[in-house]
């Protein structure tokens, strides 16, 4: 633990005097998947995960660490997570930015492609159809992003008024692929685009940085 103490100390003088780079960002996440890996944390411990996710903007995931750890801290340590919880507390939270380890993101995917054993088609209570992907699929591709589920994906339904056929299974399997590989056309898309509160000239960055989030 003393080791990865010296650790968050260098790493976080080299977050700040470079204000949140690439490299910086991705030795504090280094440390963040170590500690949270521990199943009973120290209060040490807990105060550097807690201090490295306000760092990185995930304050929600902070102030959970600190809840929980002041249920047994005493004295000082109070103190200490006391002080760190009104630092996130005083924050704006709608002018918080949030920084990421990209590097899995960076990683190109392919895209997934899809079988038409793999749909389950069903007929809802008003006489339209609906079709599931099957829960032996435990992963599907969207964005270049590597969606995980546990238990197959229950809530990617697709509607029909119709019966489903080969050809309608045909073109689900043909644009669930083309979602896993859209980011030129996304990125053409958003550009030309106008909204607002909209960046502009995103490029590669930006569709790294991409969340896509699984519903259920």
């Amino acid at each position: 633990m003393e080791n990865l103490r010296y650790k968050f100390i260098e790493y976080e003088a080299e977050f700040i005097s470079s204000n949140g780079s690439e490299k910086s960002i991705e030795n504090l996440c280094d440390i963040v998947y170590i500690l949270r890996d521990i199943e009973k944390r120290n209060f040490e411990e807990n105060y550097i995960l807690a201090k490295i996710y306000n760092m990185l903007g995930e304050n929600i995931f902070a102030l959970k660490i600190i809840d929980n750890a002041l249920l047994t801290a005493k004295d000082i340590e109070i103190e200490k997570f006391k002080a760190l919880q009104n630092k996130i507390n005083e924050r704006d939270v709608w002018n918080t930015k949030i920084y990421r380890d990209l590097r899995e993101s960076k990683l190109i995917n392919e895209p997934t492609l899809l079988k038409l054993e793999d749909f389950i088609c069903l007929k809802d209570i008003d006489d339209t159809y609906y079709m599931q992907i099957s829960d032996e699929i435990k992963h599907i591709v969207i964005l270049n992003k590597n969606l995980k589920a546990q238990s197959g994906f229950p809530g990617c339904n697709f509607y029909s008024e119709n019966e489903p056929d080969e050809i309608l299974l045909q073109s689900l399997i043909e644009y669930i692929e083309w979602l896993g590989k859209i980011k030129n056309e996304l990125l053409t898309f958003y550009n030309t685009s106008n909204f607002d509160y909209k960046t502009y000239n995103v490029g590669q960055e930006w569709f790294d940085g991409l969340n896509v989030l699984i519903y259920r």
